[in-house]
């Protein structure tokens, strides 16, 4: 492939700073529910185990395990965007964050990272793109995302970038652009 070839290019470097953008857009934008879910448990666990401790006649080891589980389901969840991100970091690892280079070619994404063999997805393959937190968010199949900071972009500028992906994906039904 001819390196001069592509129009668009950018550089995005997975740090604290974009992995705390992907767990907020997911925790807070796309998927709500399973963190409410797990606060909401946590406090009927709670309520449970105050109600336990208050009409025992003697001490309940069971309310105490309701207690302790309570709180743990509590302390996860006003955490989890936290943990999450430790995670994510300390699967790229902290000294070497992973950089993936996007090219973007006229019928397909090139993607190669600095770790690891590059792949090409069609732009059919994107189903969504979403702008959060100064970062765009592109989502291909149902289980993957990359990450892509317009603000690396090294050929071509952000403007031109949005519309060239608006216009890859707007003629499809089943894809959005955010």
């Amino acid at each position: 492939m001819n390196s001069q070839s592509f129009l668009f290019e950018a550089k995005t470097t997975y740090d604290q700073n974009a992995y705390r953008a992907l767990v907020q857009l997911m925790l807070r934008r796309l998927r709500r529910w399973p963190r409410l879910a797990v606060l909401s448990l946590g406090f009927l666990t709670l309520a449970a185990a105050a109600y336990r401790l208050f009409t025992a006649p003697s001490f309940d080891v069971v309310a105490v395990v309701l207690l302790i589980f309570g709180n743990a389901l509590i302390i996860f969840s006003a955490f989890a965007e936290y943990f999450l991100v430790q995670m994510l970091g300390a699967e790229t690892g902290k000294k070497h964050p992973l950089i993936n280079r996007y090219r973007f070619f006229e019928s397909f994404l090139e993607i190669a990272p600095s770790c690891g063999d590059s792949s090409q997805i069609p732009y059919e393959q994107i189903s969504r793109i979403l702008d959060y937190k100064g970062y765009l968010f592109l989502f291909v199949g149902g289980r993957s995302a990359y990450i892509l900071s317009p603000r690396s972009i090294t050929k071509g500028t952000e403007e031109k970038l949005r519309d060239f992906l608006n216009q890859k994906l707007s003629a499809r039904q089943n894809a959005s652009i955010c």
